[in-house]
């Protein structure tokens, strides 16, 4: 059998995955022990840590499967307002020092690869706190049957350098894995000859807008 080092990198990455798991069930054990409220802190912060390690193990799996080329999303009807009701929590936990918030209708449904576009959400949520905004907030609104995922920061914005292009055709590692990830992730979701794509702004009130275009 050939080698295939996909394979053996998914095998390796699904094993570190476990084994973080494996670390957060740990650090809950002792969080809830009776420590001081110094070491509660540190545990917090380790934790936290330990969380951001096992998102980019994810990640890294979701780079791995999406550059096969059978791999198809799975795609199904979802609502917005119950996947950002999972993430949001998880990320206000790890950047307690960002306001992360929604206002997305429970009945706004859509429809996508869940686990997909968590990731995505995760990462423009995770690199506008990464880059030092205090707030991020989501929204989304319908468009010609299009569902438009506002993802709007208080940050330094985009550079300048980004604003209107097609970041489908920029090198995936000169601005950040994140941006490239989330453009891959929108392009797996199609509707007829609409494709899934994502425009950045930068607001006139500062900050920046990340927009995720669901076909």
């Amino acid at each position: 059998m050939a080698f295939d080092l996909n394979t053996l990198l998914s095998a390796e990455l699904h094993d570190l995955k476990n084994q973080l798991q494996n670390v957060l069930s740990i650090e809950d054990d002792l969080l809830s022990c009776d420590a001081t409220p110094v070491i509660q802190a540190k545990l917090a912060r380790l934790k936290n840590q330990t969380n951001l390690l096992k998102d980019k193990t994810i990640e890294l799996l979701s780079v791995i499967k999406m550059k096969q080329e059978d791999f198809r999303a799975s795609i199904f009807e979802n609502y917005l307002s119950d996947s950002l009701d999972g993430l949001v929590p998880e990320l206000q936990a790890q950047y307690p020092g960002c306001a992360i918030s929604h206002a997305v209708d429970a009945d706004s449904s859509a429809w996508y690869d869940e686990q997909l576009l968590c990731l995505a959400l995760r990462n423009a949520i995770v690199n506008a706190a990464q880059a030092g905004a205090s707030n991020v907030h989501i929204s989304a609104r319908e468009n010609n049957g299009a569902l438009i995922i506002n993802v709007q920061d208080n940050g330094p914005g985009f550079p300048a350098d980004l604003i209107g292009k097609n970041i489908a055709q920029l090198s995936g590692t000169e601005h950040g894995l994140g941006l490239y990830l989330i453009d891959k992730v929108m392009a797996l979701h199609s509707r007829g000859e609409q494709i899934g794509h994502i425009e950045l702004s930068n607001p006139p009130g500062g900050g920046s807008c990340l927009q995720l275009c669901l076909p």
